[in-house]
């Protein structure tokens, strides 16, 4: 199942890039979790995993909000401005980001394995994408600040690992956010009805495999 997740994820960065040449990023961004959230929902309902409990709801709103929300906006933002390559290349901060807010945060003792890898993943980083032809733009700051707002998503759920199963988790966490970006598809609709085939099979694919499949 990991090795699935991560073929999921790393098919998105491409076909974001294709869909991003036809619908405006906010527009991509609640479809894209609009469908992934409504696949959440039949799955869970098949499932019988039932509703979080009332107290845990604004967690899950927060959660939702920064992690499909804010997060989205950001990442389609700046995919939109750098080539699928840069995007994947910096987006790739996540653990990093992570281990930082969980060591601030949390006060979370990392290991000196950890951060070994934290700087081999960040020198990677560098050496991948400071090559001459890489440019520092606003795109770039977007991508690492979804990177931020992932890691936070991450952090902000952690306290439920041991109540609810993973599938809980996403599909309440998920659904919170597709909620919140409903307020886009007044223009997202427009936007993908008018879209050639080859975004709108872009948009299907990451909304069921790198969001529904792989959260």
């Amino acid at each position: 199942f990991g090795l699935l997740s991560v073929l999921c994820w790393s098919s998105s960065y491409g076909f974001t890039k294709i869909a991003l040449g036809s619908l405006a990023p906010l527009s991509l961004g609640s479809i894209r979790y609009v469908i992934a959230a409504i696949i959440l929902c039949i799955v869970g309902s098949i499932k019988h995993i039932g509703l979080p409990d009332k107290k845990d709801i604004p967690g899950f709103a927060i959660a939702g909000f920064v992690g499909f929300g804010l997060y989205m906006v950001t990442y389609n933002v700046g995919s939109s401005i750098n080539s699928a390559s840069v995007t994947s290349s910096v987006a790739c901060i996540s653990p990093i980001t992570t281990a930082v807010l969980a060591a601030i945060f949390f006060k979370e003792k990392q290991t000196a394995l950890c951060w070994a890898t934290v700087v081999m993943e960040f020198a990677g980083i560098i050496i991948l994408n400071f090559n001459g032809g890489f440019k520092l733009n606003i795109g770039v700051l977007l991508i690492v600040l979804s990177s931020v707002f992932f890691s936070c998503y991450n952090l902000l759920l952690r306290k439920y690992s041991g109540k609810y199963s993973s599938l809980q988790i996403t599909t309440y966490s998920l659904t919170a956010g597709a909620i919140f970006l409903l307020l886009l598809m007044p223009k997202a609709i427009p936007d993908i009805s008018s879209a050639p085939l080859d975004a709108v099979f872009a948009t299907v694919f990451i909304s069921i495999f790198p969001s529904a499949l792989a959260y």
